[in-house]
């Protein structure tokens, strides 16, 4: 259960970048939208250990998932300068 929520709104849902703090001290920062973790973000046990990558749906997903992500906005810019 969280506790705490700092960060960006949208119509009263969180939506952006933020920080979820939880009761038993863990916490969340990183991409939320709908009111839900969904993207890239870092979560940190009661220990402070970290586990990175992407969540959907409040559910992590994968890994080492921000190197994947630079390589997509990167291609994608460099698709975008080429003109044919």
């Amino acid at each position: 259960n969280w506790i705490k929520y700092e960060g960006e709104f949208n119509k009263g849902e969180w939506q952006g970048f933020g920080t979820i703090y939880f009761a038993q001290g863990e916490r969340f920062s990183g991409c939320v939208r709908n009111g839900q973790i969904n993207g890239y973000g870092c979560f940190y046990d009661s220990g402070n250990q970290m586990t990175s990558g992407i969540w959907i749906n409040s559910k992590f997903k994968a890994e080492h998932a921000l190197f994947l992500f630079l390589i997509y906005v990167y291609i994608k810019q460099y698709n975008k300068n080429i003109s044919v």
